[in-house]
C-alpha cells in the first residue's frame, strides 16, 4: 500500500496522472494506461479552428501528449460548470467552462481544435503554449530526457484556406485573425485564463 502511494504520487508530480474530480468518488486519470481509441479524419469541421504543435523537424518525445492532457484536465476542473472529458488513447475532448476542446496526438504532432463559435481563440491559444513550455521546461530540468524538446506552433490560416497553417511568428507578425484578434500579453489573466499562473506554479514536477 505504501509503494503503491509513492507511485500515485510520484505519477501526480510528474504530471502524468491527474485527479479526475468529475463524480462523487475519488479516482484518477492515468491517460498512458487508456487503451480504446478514436479517430477524427475531419475535425475542423467539425469543431472548428486548430493550431498543431508540430514535432516533425526534431522528435516527439514519449509522455507530453499525456502531461498535456492532464494539464488540460486539470483545469477544466476550476471551472464549476466543465462537462466531464472524454478520453481515447491519443485524443481528448475536454471543456473549460464552456468552451469545447479537442486535443489529438496526430503521428509527430499535437493538435487541438477549439469548438466553433469559440470566442476566446487567442486566450485558448496562449493557454496551451504556456502548458506545453511548462511540460518543456519541467521535463528539462528534471533529466536529460526533456533536453532538446522543441517544436514549431503551426496556426490555422481560414482566411484563405482551411488547410494550410501558418507559421506562429508569421502569423503574429501579419495578426492573423482570430488568434490575434484580441491576443493579450502572457502576464494577464482575464476570462477563460482563469488564474493560469497560479494554477501552474502549483503543479510541481519534482
Amino acid at each position: 500500500k505504501t509503494h503503491f502511494r509513492f507511485l500515485l504520487d510520484l505519477a501526480r508530480r510528474t504530471l502524468l496522472m491527474s485527479d479526475w474530480g468529475f463524480d462523487h468518488e475519488p479516482s484518477c486519470l492515468i491517460p498512458c494506461m487508456i487503451t480504446s481509441s478514436k479517430k477524427y479524419d475531419n475535425a475542423e469541421s467539425e469543431y472548428g479552428l486548430s493550431f498543431v504543435f508540430d514535432f516533425s523537424q526534431t522528435f516527439f518525445p514519449l509522455g507530453v501528449f499525456q502531461r498535456l492532457v492532464c494539464l488540460c484536465v486539470s483545469y477544466s476542473r476550476l471551472y464549476t460548470t466543465s462537462q466531464a472529458p472524454t478520453l481515447y488513447q491519443e485524443s481528448c475532448t475536454l471543456f473549460w467552462g464552456s468552451e469545447e476542446i479537442l486535443i489529438q496526438d496526430v503521428k509527430d504532432n499535437i493538435k487541438v481544435t477549439i469548438s466553433k463559435g469559440n470566442s476566446k481563440v487567442s486566450e485558448i491559444l496562449r493557454i496551451m503554449r504556456s502548458m506545453m513550455m511548462k511540460i518543456k521546461n519541467d521535463m528539462s530540468s528534471s533529466s536529460t530526457a526533456g533536453e532538446g524538446i522543441s517544436w514549431i506552433l503551426q496556426l490555422q490560416d481560414c482566411t484563405v484556406n482551411r488547410r494550410r497553417y501558418v507559421d506562429f511568428e508569421q502569423a503574429k507578425k501579419l495578426k492573423l485573425a482570430p488568434w490575434f484578434e484580441t491576443f493579450k500579453d502572457a502576464k494577464e489573466t482575464t476570462g477563460v485564463t482563469l488564474n493560469l499562473e497560479e494554477f501552474l506554479s502549483d503543479m510541481k514536477f519534482t
